[in-house]
């Protein structure tokens, strides 16, 4: 999964964001491994972050938000957002080249 996030960083119309947002899993080290693999932080949200988008998009329809930006302002004030910071990127060249082998693509 990290290296397919590495991957669609490079394609124009896919660019990831900096940083990349992830919904929490509990898992600590998918977290920090996309960090290291796409070398951009990585914060990651609450578990329930699709049933909160959910809501934060309708209250962006009714206009009781009004902007993406407010609804992501409430999630920060809401919700615990853990951010990782890429610690060996270079630790991940490897495994990408691989991928990107496996895949035949550039």
């Amino acid at each position: 999964m990290t290296a397919a996030f590495r991957h669609h960083r490079h394609e124009p119309a896919r660019k990831l964001p900096d940083p990349v947002f992830l919904p929490e899993t509990n898992g600590f080290m998918r977290d920090q491994f996309t960090a290291d693999a796409c070398n951009r932080p990585v914060l990651a949200g609450p578990v329930e972050a699709t049933a909160i988008g959910n809501v934060l998009v309708q209250a962006i329809g009714l206009s009781v938000l009004g902007s993406l930006a407010e609804a992501r302002e409430v999630v920060h004030r809401s919700f615990e957002v853990r951010t990782f910071t890429p610690r060996q990127p270079e630790a991940w060249q490897g495994p990408y080249e691989h991928f990107v082998a496996l895949r035949g693509v550039q």
